[in-house]
Parts: C-alpha cells; structure tokens; sequence
C-alpha cells in the first residue's frame, strides 16, 4: 500500500515566499520607526540643557543608568577638541507636545548653527512643563562637568588678574605686565565667551503627538 507523502495533504498551510531580498524583521522595525521618527521631525532649536535638565526626562526610552566611564570619555573629548554643541550630528532629541512651542522658536535645518533659534516654551504648557529626552543622558552630564571646570579656571584666573592690579606700581615689571595682557586677561576673555553659551545644545524636536 503506498503511503501518503505529507507534502501532498493540505496539512502544511499555504504561505507565500518572499518575492524578493528580506531583512531581518528586527531591522525592518527600525526602519519603520526610523519613517515613523521622520514624519514626527518638527525641526532644530538651541536649548539650554542645563538650566532645564530637571525639565528633561531621560528614563522614558532609555533606561540605562549613567555609566561614570561613557561620561568620563565624552568629558576628555571636550577638554581636548572643544564643545561642538551645535552639530547637527550631536543633535539632542526631544519629544514634546507642538502646541506647547512658541512659533518661530525651531527652523527646519539644523546645518547651520548660526541660525538656530532658542526653543522657547509657551504659556499653555502646563506649570510643571517637561519634554521627553529619547538620548543625550551622558552628553548632558558631561556638559554640566565640563562647565563647572570652566568656571572654576575662570575664578581662579580672575583672582590672579587682581592680585597682578593690587600690586603697587614699581613693583610691576614687564613680564608681569605681559603676563597680565596676554595670557591672563587672554585666557579671562576666552572663557568668558565660551560660558556666554551657558547650557545651550542643538536638540532635534519631535512632535508628541505623532509618536
């Protein structure tokens, strides 16, 4: 007697092949989310990272803790290549309600730092106002270190501009006179700009509502 095969039975259901080269469903997800995050893209603003860092919550998708070596790393970056705070590439993304934005507080580009405007908060967000931080934990910490160190040099070069001022004149030589032109009020100059930027970074803006 000739046994049935299981492939001629309707047993094994029908499904069809892919008519074509596949990824992987995981990086398929991302793609639609990545699509997703397109269509959400508000546009590109400077914000004050940290005077609102207890405004920003990080742990909403991203649950990892702060990790001391990550933040050491980034910190040694700014300490030897500078702060590049207004990179598109560095942007910051935030996930906030629309109507909660004052017009004209976010441009489309974020290519050209000269241009972006302040994100400004406006008075129909609720008292107690936060935005969804979907990264950027360890950059904000880092900041806020890099710029506690800054300030710390900056007392410390003033304190020494004064000391060289209260000198008694005849006391003065050149190289203090040169000292004092070149490099201390140099160096008070140069930090006291670099501050002027406070907190601020490039942040990418993402509508709540499309999320």
């Amino acid at each position: 007697m000739q046994k049935t095969k299981l492939k001629d039975t309707l047993l094994v259901g029908e499904r069809k092949k892919p008519t074509g080269p596949k990824l992987e469903e995981a990086i398929e997800d991302v793609n639609k989310k990545n699509a997703k995050a397109k269509t959400a893209l508000l546009g590109y603003a400077r914000f004050d990272v940290i005077a609102n860092r207890d405004r920003m919550e990080f742990d909403v998708y991203n649950q990892r803790p702060i990790e001391p070596n990550h933040v050491h790393g980034i910190l040694s970056s700014f300490q030897v290549n500078g702060v590049d705070r207004f990179n598109q590439l560095h942007a910051i993304p935030l996930v906030v309600n629309k109507s909660w934005l004052e017009p004209g507080s976010f441009i489309a580009m974020g290519d050209t730092p000269d241009l972006l405007p302040e994100l400004k908060i406006n008075d129909s967000a609720p008292r107690d106002w936060k935005v969804i931080a979907a990264g950027g934990q360890h950059r904000v910490t880092a900041l806020g270190k890099w710029q506690t160190q800054i300030e710390k040099r900056l007392k410390e070069k003033k304190r020494e501009e004064s000391t060289i001022l209260s000198t008694d004149t005849e006391m003065v030589g050149e190289d203090t006179l040169q000292l004092l032109n070149t490099e201390v009020r140099a160096m008070i100059y140069e930090m006291e700009a670099i501050l002027a930027n406070k907190g601020q970074w490039i942040v990418s803006i993402f509508d709540d509502s499309e999320s």
